[in-house]
């Protein structure tokens, strides 16, 4: 028996270790030499014929256990036998390398070039020998299955704006489940802070007539860029503004997320929307009637507040419902790109030019207007209240709600998360 066959018997065996069944259907013929009983019984699983030649010419045939892959013990044992086609395995040879302890194919790779030479092979028989069992014994790099592949891309960590987008998703899931009370509180608080930016707003836009008078646009920009002080307070301090909670409440529907039932998210989505509206609309109103006495001391800051409640009370239904899915839609990208940050700095720095460009375009912004209109109505603007709420409240509520939830929460959790992605595997951890 040759050491050659002894490679092809035992390069069957190791694919069992690589994964792979040992040969099982191969038939072999060759002309091989005598060889001691050890590497016989090795040899026992494939049938084989013996002569008296020294010199290895052996053909692998038939079908394999192993299936048509391009690259499995299989083929690798037939590269093997091409390349140990002519290379003379004297019954000395066989003698040696058993004595070097060389009893399978891994075996010869731990063997040097001139160890081979030293069993009797020359020089360029024991490089062919030594490329051709490297080769034989070196499993292919795996190629994984779609489904592995699948797997293991639905698994990869989540970028940046993908583990935000999750967050936000987890925290919509459990911000209604709190008491009441504390979402009331929680809303009555971020109705204030709101209001004090709305204020200073007010007060700046009023006190720069001039600039107004010759540089509008300027000055638009320059009186929003204070208003963001409220959201900034907000984003700190985790209160419930209810603009906010329309991405909240709406996100565990829009991911699909399968740790709450349908109707528990139907219930908490209209707590949480139902109570951080009521209290957000009693402090908003609260404020105004604090802070009125502060405006009306400047003439020229609450013909501005008086101003900008009537122009927000006479718009048409249908393009305030449009300025309001843009105010939305900007506020939840701040909220969100705020989300993304872990500092207070960087927090503030992230949701400041997204208000600033809801508030200088005059967009609509229902928690806003809750502070503005009643503001105005005590600087003097004459607006009923049934006009206040169906003039403005109504069609804001609605554009902002659309604002929140679809083009930010729609859009932005199908356009960024992974197709396979599953609410609450962690991906992101």
């Amino acid at each position: 028996m040759t050491v050659g066959m002894f490679f092809l018997a035992q390069a069957g065996r190791r694919g069992a270790v690589y994964g792979h069944k040992p040969l099982a259907a191969a038939s072999v013929s060759a002309r091989i030499t005598p060889a001691n009983r050890q590497w016989r019984q090795a040899l026992a699983p494939i049938s084989s014929t013996t002569t008296s030649s020294y010199v290895v010419d052996a053909t692998v045939t038939g079908s394999s256990a192993l299936g048509n892959e391009d690259d499995t013990p299989a083929a690798r044992v037939a590269g093997l036998d091409g390349a140990l086609h002519g290379i003379n395995f004297s019954s000395e040879v066989h003698a040696n390398l058993a004595h070097f302890g060389a009893r399978n194919i891994g075996d010869l790779t731990m063997l040097s070039e001139s160890e081979l030479q030293a069993a009797g092979l020359n020089v360029v028989d024991s490089r062919k020998l030594l490329e051709a069992a490297a080769a034989a014994v070196t499993p292919a790099a795996a190629v994984p299955s779609k489904e592995i592949a699948d797997s293991a891309k639905a698994a990869a960590p989540l970028s940046l704006g993908q583990s935000t987008m999750a967050y936000i998703n987890d925290m919509g899931l459990t911000r209604a489940e709190r008491p009441d009370s504390q979402i009331f509180l929680s809303s009555l608080m971020a109705g204030g802070f709101l209001s004090w930016g709305a204020a200073l707003y007010v007060l700046l836009g009023g006190g720069s007539a001039e600039m107004l008078a010759s540089a509008p646009g300027l000055h638009k920009v320059l009186a929003a860029s204070i208003f963001p002080m409220g959201l900034t307070a907000i984003t700190l301090t985790g209160s419930d503004l209810l603009t906010s909670n329309m991405l909240y409440g709406a996100m565990p529907f829009i991911s699909g997320d399968q740790r709450r039932t349908e109707e528990e998210k139907s219930k908490n989505l209209t707590r949480l929307w139902g109570i951080s509206l009521a209290g957000n609309f009693v402090s908003c109103a609260a404020m105004a009637a604090f802070v009125a006495p502060v405006i009306l001391a400047t003439p020229a800051a609450a013909a501005f507040a008086k101003g900008v409640a009537i122009k927000k009370t006479s718009g048409a239904f249908v393009a305030t419902f449009g300025k309001a899915v843009g105010a939305n839609w900007l506020v939840n990208l701040a909220i969100f790109q705020a989300a993304t940050a872990q500092t207070s700095t960087a927090k503030m720095a992230a949701l400041w030019v997204p208000v600033t460009a809801f508030v200088a375009l005059g967009l609509e912004h229902s928690v806003a207007n809750m502070f503005l209109v009643p503001l105005g109505v005590l600087c003097g603007a004459d607006i009923p209240l049934q006009t206040f709420f169906l003039d403005n409240l109504l069609p804001v509520l609605a554009g902002n709600a659309v604002g929140a939830s679809i083009c930010v929460g729609w859009l932005q959790w199908h356009a960024l998360m992974p197709p396979k992605y599953v609410p609450g595997s962690r991906q992101d951890k």
